[in-house]
């Protein structure tokens, strides 16, 4: 099935760089969750570098690594940290939209970016540790326009997470990433072929 994924990328990615070049429009990515599979992809992509300008991979986040989330507090943080990757997503696809000044920018974010404390907080606790398995996916276009996405890991994946079955959590993992890319290359490619998108 990855495999299948990882070619249906490759397939959806060769289409939209004809289609952006034919209608001289650009785009970048932020994907810290998602391992750089879009730009990776794109780097043995004949014309690629014509309308894709890079990842952007130059951001901070402030976030205090000492922090202690107590018992009776988990459910509001849980809350609070689905509202501020949300935000994040949005933030981050607009950023990189602007720094790398192209027509559509794309994100991809979830919980691991809250990495130093992430042992001990998340394995403790089931709610914190289900929060791994959401990613948020922003997109940002030169008319101001943005739009944000939620995306929970299938059902499958989650209970191999959850029972800790090592090779096929990874294998569900690497597939819900790819398909994830995939979804959104196709999304991508729907909005500029409805000229929602122009070159400005």
């Amino acid at each position: 099935m990855l495999q299948a994924y990882q070619d249906q990328l490759i397939y959806s990615l060769k289409e939209l760089v004809k289609l952006l070049k034919d209608k001289q429009i650009t785009f970048s990515t932020c994907e810290p969750f998602i391992n750089s599979i879009i730009c990776n992809s794109l780097k043995n992509i004949e014309d690629s570098s014509t309308i894709y300008k890079g990842e952007y991979k130059d951001f901070s986040i402030n976030f205090d690594p000492n922090i202690i989330v107590k018992p009776e507090r988990i459910k509001v943080f849980a809350r609070n940290y689905h509202q501020k990757t949300k935000e994040l997503a949005e933030k981050l696809a607009t950023e990189t939209r602007e720094k790398k000044n192209t027509n559509i920018a794309i994100s991809f974010i979830s919980f691991p970016w809250i990495g130093k404390y992430e042992e001990h907080v998340f394995t403790n606790n089931p709610l914190l540790r289900d929060l791994k398995q959401v990613c948020y996916v922003g997109i940002s276009l030169d008319n101001g326009e943005t739009f944000v996405r939620k995306h929970q890991k299938n059902s499958a994946g989650l209970f191999a997470y959850k029972m800790g079955i090592g090779n096929i959590m990874e294998k569900w993992d690497n597939e819900w990433k790819v398909g994830i890319a995939l979804t959104y290359i196709d999304i991508i490619f729907r909005l500029v072929q409805k000229s929602t998108i122009k070159n400005t």
